[in-house]
């Protein structure tokens, strides 16, 4: 099927709209162009030559010999890709990359690693998808990690519809493996000004955040030792609600979490509009059903705060959006497809 480009017309790719600032109906017709435009895999998604990043692929009902036989025929044991069993899913497995410069990420290789997965297993309800951040990535400054913890509380379930990935729900295991920390943040997040002028640095408030190395949360601060420092091993971990095997949201999903660690880092951070944002979702922290919802004000506002460009945005709305359905179910529901990966038998039980 030939790709749609009319968003292209309205959004040049190359530009930075500002959204917020559209009209209704301008916002409707580039809703409308989102519909019949399919995300498709980047070469790059940016010149990061500092930044790293790591991946954890779970998927359940594999052949282990299948798929260790096809790593060792195309080269990824000798490249550092692991696989262990993971015991939080049954009959499930986790394939582990080798830390990656985000810069020099061979796409096709992941590209091809889903596919292999996909011959042999599948990603049913159990599974999630993990990224590792290197933590060099936020500045060693107060100012950035408060504006992390800001960001997230403000924008948490705008994140998690969008980290559903090729379904528009969280798999019931979100609940114990990657729950929400708006709630748990927003406790602290009231001390926030104090912090400022306390003893506390910036890894302690870390540390605070993380509930003393609670691993368990959507977003896993226990790993971040050293803020701004490259070492092996420190890195935030983004534990996304599902698990994918499209290569399309694996470099999605890692593209958002660059781009908003590096907004908090800006002298520029609009903390008085993600204040604003947080008082509106007050009543709402961990809220699941919440989460479900489309939020589009909510996700242009977050859209224009973190990224530069419009291919970006297109991308991230894409993905958020999907195809606008919510659902109540208990088990996961596949969204239509909106990326120009072929969908199988094997996306989701």
């Amino acid at each position: 099927m030939k790709n749609n480009y009319d968003i292209f017309k309205i959004l040049n790719p190359n530009e930075n709209t500002e959204l917020t600032i559209l009209s209704s109906n301008d916002l409707n017709k580039i809703i409308d162009l989102l519909d019949k435009y399919h995300l498709e895999l980047r070469k790059s998604i940016g010149n990061y030559s500092n930044d790293t990043a790591g991946f954890e692929f779970e998927f359940e009902d594999a052949d282990e010999n299948k798929i260790i036989n096809d790593m060792i025929k195309n080269n990824y044991k000798v490249q550092g890709y692991k696989i262990y069993e993971d015991d939080s899913i049954p009959d499930g497995y986790e394939i582990c990359t080798p830390i990656l410069n985000v810069s020099n990420i061979n796409w096709n290789r992941i590209k091809d690693l889903c596919y292999i997965i996909k011959r042999n297993g599948y990603i049913g309800n159990n599974c999630g998808g993990h990224i590792h951040i290197g933590a060099q990535i936020l500045e060693n400054k107060k100012n950035s990690v408060t504006n992390f913890a800001t960001l997230i509380i403000a924008y948490e379930n705008v994140l998690a519809r969008f980290f559903y990935g090729n379904f528009i729900n969280e798999r019931l295991a979100m609940h114990t493996y990657a729950p929400p920390v708006a709630n748990d943040w927003y406790d602290e997040y009231l001390h926030f000004e104090s912090f400022f002028y306390s003893k506390y640095s910036c890894n302690d408030i870390i540390n605070i955040l993380s509930g003393y190395h609670k691993k368990n949360q959507f977003i896993n601060l226990s790993y971040a030792n050293y803020l701004g420092v490259n070492e092996i091993n420190n890195t935030f971990e983004y534990r996304a609600p599902n698990g994918t095997l499209d290569p399309i949201i694996w470099q999605n999903n890692l593209n958002l979490i660059i781009k908003l660690m590096k907004y908090c880092n800006k002298t520029d951070f609009n903390l008085e509009i993600v204040e604003n944002r947080i008082k509106k979702n007050i009543l709402f922290f961990g809220d699941y059903k919440y989460y479900r919802s489309v939020h589009l004000e909510a996700a242009i506002e977050f859209c224009d705060l973190i990224f530069d460009n419009n291919l970006d945005k297109i991308y991230f709305l894409r993905q958020y959006l999907k195809d606008k359905n919510i659902t109540d179910s208990k088990v996961l529901v596949l969204s239509k497809k909106f990326t120009e990966t072929p969908y199988n038998d094997n996306d989701v039980v």
